[in-house]
């Protein structure tokens, strides 16, 4: 039960850090200049 529930969290700590990833990635490709 306890390793279920830490597999499970340890997924949505992956998922959280993706989304901080493509939110930082959005962010310096709005900051370059279009071309």
């Amino acid at each position: 039960m306890a390793k279920g529930k830490n597999r499970l969290e340890h997924s949505f700590d992956l998922e959280d850090r993706l989304i901080t990833f493509a939110g930082r990635v959005v962010e310096v490709v709005s900051a370059l200049p279009k071309t």
